[in-house]
């Protein structure tokens, strides 16, 4: 390939589908020489986390001046002039945010993902560079990573390592798969609940209505992915494990099917809440102030905005739910949050558990003035 454009962004965080550019690097390689790069800070309009900006040191004031996508994209896209792009991770993360930003729902082009050289996963970039002895000066700084990946690439096409050039097709056509998809979940959803509430609605769960479950499951397997309905197969499974259903199992297994036919999503009780010094994750669509505000509102009174559920280093303090119960919370990205909080609060120990919070609970323990400073914001 004697011409291509490697590129790279910095992020607010690490869903694809909701993270905002803060830093845009390319580089023009013709015949395996640099002849043009392209630099630029994003100002991504939004409040970059905490621990976002731990990894790449881009802060909020280093992007408060710094352009807009809107003002950016149309020179990034003349920068790559239609030319086959190279990236690290590229094909299911910096491109999936790049077409969110696009004006034109038509773009399409074609891409190799280095980090799939020779039809296999090669891990992180830093990893790939300390296998090939690569030297990347200023790790997690776009350009720099550019010329990382740019490296890495020039040398598997010098040893003939197999790499696979993709197409990533138009916003237009993958919002109409992605349509397709939503609907074929949607049906399944529809049919699940059907089936949960008929095997409940006598108030007895019987070991023929499990097996018929399981056998639902098992071909459906899309399901066992999808919160709260994931947390139905491995107790069956479990309930299963000696080949015998007794009572209690069955019991057990009617009053965690009731739970999620009830979307009952446990959150906590607690009388005080400290800002200062804790993290905290934010998740769903916020009623009273954006989520923007409330990050800032947190941060102004010494508490951290974390872009995911930490529960090792940084460990996150509290979660605080907005749009609580909607079907985006349920079924997409804000579910997997609480699923990921719930999971580690089930074996934490009660000084250690993540506090999860409805955003009216979060209103009403921080108090009627700081309500009032928030609103002013």
């Amino acid at each position: 390939m004697n011409e291509y454009v490697v590129f790279d962004f910095e992020t607010t965080g690490n869903k694809p589908y909701s993270a905002k550019i803060v830093q845009i690097g390319a580089l023009l390689i013709s015949n395996g020489s640099v002849i043009e790069k392209f630099e630029s800070y994003v100002n991504p309009e939004m409040r970059i986390p905490e621990d976002v900006i731990k990894i790449h040191g881009i802060t909020n004031d280093i992007v408060k001046d710094a352009p807009t996508i809107r003002e950016i994209i149309p020179k990034f896209l003349s920068f790559i002039k239609n030319k086959t792009l190279v990236g690290y991770n590229i094909g299911s993360f910096d491109l999936n945010i790049l077409y969110s930003e696009l004006p034109d729902d038509n773009f399409e082009c074609d891409y190799v993902d280095v980090r799939y050289l020779d039809h296999k996963d090669n891990g992180t970039l830093e990893s790939l560079c300390a296998k090939m002895s690569i030297v990347n000066q200023n790790a997690h700084n776009a350009l720099s990573d550019c010329y990382a990946t740019n490296e890495i690439f020039a040398n598997a096409l010098s040893v003939g390592l197999d790499y696979d050039i993709k197409h990533f097709p138009s916003l237009e056509k993958r919002l109409q798969k992605k349509s397709e998809i939503k609907e074929k979940k949607a049906l399944q959803i529809e049919q699940l609940r059907g089936i949960l509430i008929g095997i409940t609605f006598d108030n007895v769960l019987t070991e023929a209505e499990v097996y018929a479950l399981k056998g639902w499951l098992e071909n459906n397997s899309e399901m066992n992915k999808e919160y709260p309905y994931s947390l139905i197969m491995p107790a069956i499974s479990k309930a299963l494990d000696d080949g015998v259903l007794e009572k209690h199992e069955l019991d057990e297994l009617f009053i965690l099917i009731s739970k999620v036919i009830a979307d009952e999503i446990e959150t906590e009780e607690v009388s005080g809440i400290t800002i200062e010094g804790m993290n905290f994750v934010l998740t769903g669509n916020f009623e009273v102030n954006t989520r923007d505000k409330l990050s800032a509102f947190m941060e102004n009174k010494g508490g951290t905005i974390q872009s995911s559920i930490h529960t090792k280093r940084d460990r996150t303090n509290y979660l605080v739910i907005g749009g609580f119960g909607s079907l985006d919370w349920k079924y997409n990205n804000y579910g997997s949050k609480y699923e990921k909080a719930a999971k580690y609060n089930s074996t934490a120990t009660d000084d250690t558990k993540i506090v999860i919070l409805h955003e009216k609970d979060f209103l009403t323990l921080i108090g009627e003035s700081a309500l009032n400073e928030l609103k002013s914001l």
